[in-house]
This record gives structure tokens, C-alpha cells and sequence, in this order.
């Protein structure tokens, strides 16, 4: 069914005049439970996005928008952290990872109007928060929290 679905959907595209389908792939895998998911992508020439959850209670988003180039990856252990990761209007390469590991740790990561601008957001152990922003060209953001109660706030532009 899913190849049939492709397959109209690529049909419908050529015959009103369309551009081609974009290659966007998104990937979700949860072990545990109550946990919360979601991957948006849209307008990419290219985007990827993986989530994977080990726990409980935790929620990860990844939303990819008229990228040239988008990579996402959301990797959360234990219980009740949340991770979003927002990649709008970049050209080349926009690409975010997030690694949580705990519990009641916060990532927020923004990439827009920006070329080769890489995020990673590190947060091993309890109630820690990170807030990664960046617009504008070659761009390297890298937030590393152990511990309980760490505050990381970057912004590049």
C-alpha cells in the first residue's frame, strides 16, 4: 500500500506540473511507555529526522521546512524529558542532535534562514535546560550539562 500511495502521489505531482517529491525520511522508535513523538517535514530538498524514546513520559518533536539539507536526531532515555528541535528556510546543511539522558531535562533547538549550522544539545542527569539558537552561516553550537539544575542559553547569529 505504502508504494501505491507513493506511486499516486508522485503521479498527481508530474501531471499538474509539481516539482518531484522531495526525499524526506523520518524515523520513530519508542520502547517503554506514555511516550510522545511527533516529525514534520515539509518543502525539504533533503530532510531526516529520527527520534528514539527509552522511558517514560518523554516528548520529542522535529519539524523540518523548506531546507535544502536537514538532519535531526532525538535520542532520550529514562523519564519525562522533552526535546524540539525547529530547522526552517536553511540552505546546505542544517543539522541538530540531541542526546537526553534523565530525568526532567529540557533541549530546544532553532536553526532558520541559516547555512552549515550545526547544534548539539548533551543532557545527562536531573531538571537541566538548553536553548540553542542559530541563524546565519557556519555556525557551531555545542551544549554538554551533567549534573542537576544547568542553564545553557546560546544564540548565534
Amino acid at each position: 500500500m505504502k508504494i501505491s500511495l507513493s506511486t499516486l502521489a508522485l503521479g498527481l505531482a508530474v501531471a499538474f506540473g509539481a516539482p518531484a517529491m522531495a526525499a524526506n525520511t523520518g524515523t520513530v522508535s519508542q520502547v517503554g511507555y506514555n511516550n510522545d513523538a511527533g516529525i514534520t517535514q515539509a518543502y525539504n530538498d533533503s530532510g531526516m529526522s529520527s527520534i528514539s524514546q527509552n522511558g517514560t513520559y518523554n516528548i520529542a518533536t522535529s519539524n523540518q521546512q523548506g531546507n535544502e539539507s536537514a538532519s535531526s536526531k532525538i535520542t532520550q532515555s529514562d523519564y519525562n524529558n522533552s526535546a524540539s528541535v525547529n530547522q526552517t528556510n536553511n540552505d546546505d546543511l542544517a543539522k541538530s542532535t540531541v542526546y537526553q539522558d534523565g530525568t526532567y531535562n529540557v533541549a530546544k533547538v532553532n536553526q532558520w534562514d541559516g547555512e552549515n549550522v550545526t547544534a548539539t544539545a548533551t543532557q545527562v542527569g536531573y531538571n537541566n535546560y538548553a536553548n540553542i539558537s542559530q541563524t546565519g552561516s557556519n555556525q557551531t553550537a555545542t551544549s554538554y550539562q551533567s549534573g542537576t539544575y544547568n542553564v545553557a542559553n546560546i544564540s548565534q547569529k
